[in-house]
């Protein structure tokens, strides 16, 4: 259940990220690529901790 509770967070996050910066030409492909990531990555050791780090790792970048 907490997995999933994660999965879920981690999912609304990339899809809120994503149509944030949908204006903005690179960011659109980098976050269209995260959020695939996000649908693919039902592994265990995805988690929400990645879920923030990937976020973080795309504010800097803006």
């Amino acid at each position: 259940m907490k997995k999933k509770k994660g999965l879920l967070l981690n999912s609304i996050a990339s899809i809120a990220l994503f149509f944030a910066s949908m204006g903005a030409g690179t960011l659109y492909i980098i976050n269209l690529s995260f959020l695939l990531l996000t649908i693919r990555g039902k592994d265990e050791n995805y988690g929400l901790g990645k879920g923030i780090n990937k976020i973080r790792s795309v504010l800097i970048i803006c």
